[in-house]
């Protein structure tokens, strides 16, 4: 993809899974792959000239980038929480590969996590590794609508997707949240952004 349209730049960040072989069939390039990523517990951008691949379990560790409260927010802002389509584990299944032509080929269930939140995935997985992986990917990926928030401020061009900043002097917003989204605006009456993230969690 990155010679087929000609991209000067690819950028990895995250711990490298193994597939052996995947087929692109009736999709996108761009759809392909965000799919492939997603499943694998990995994140895509795409830029003109570059495609950056990365694993939020390595950004959300980093420092903050900005602060805010309450006084910071034109405000537009709201904060929910749920645990509605939040798990604590999730039950998938792979198949082992026949030693043998002939053979019956054997299914495997396996649980990550613990709990009585389980989500139970219907995905197909190569591999007891590749089923680790795709479990703890869903899982993780439900559980960022845990907490989440959403505002309009003065524009700080520092403010990122994939940027950390504090939500403070809130009381149960506070915390540390990842950024999904910032939409700068310039206009008339001044520069502003609108921001959405998740509050970070102990991923699996």
């Amino acid at each position: 993809m990155k010679e087929k349209y000609a991209m000067t730049d690819l950028f990895y960040w995250g711990a490298e899974p193994v597939l052996e072989s995947v087929e692109q069939s009736s999709q996108s390039d761009s759809s392909f792959l965000y799919e492939l990523c997603e499943k694998q517990g990995m994140f895509l951008k795409i830029y003109k000239k570059a495609l950056v691949i990365f694993d939020k379990a390595v950004y959300e560790p980093r420092g903050i980038t900005a602060r805010f409260t309450e006084n910071d927010f034109d405000g537009k802002w709201s904060w929910n929480t749920t645990l509605n389509g939040t798990w604590t584990g999730a039950a998938v299944s792979y198949t082992v590969p026949r030693s043998k032509k002939g053979e019956k080929a054997e299914v495997v269930d396996i649980v990550v996590g613990e709990g009585t939140r389980l989500l139970h995935i219907n995905e197909k997985a190569e591999s007891e590794e590749e089923a680790f992986r795709i479990a703890k990917a869903k899982i993780n990926s439900e559980n960022e609508k845990a907490v989440t928030i959403s505002f309009t401020a003065m524009g700080d061009p520092n403010v990122v997707a994939t940027c950390n900043i504090e939500i403070y002097g809130m009381g149960r917003c506070n915390g540390k949240y990842f950024v999904d989204k910032v939409k700068q605006r310039i206009s008339g009456s001044g520069y502003t952004m609108s921001v959405s993230g998740y509050r970070i969690f102990g991923r699996l």
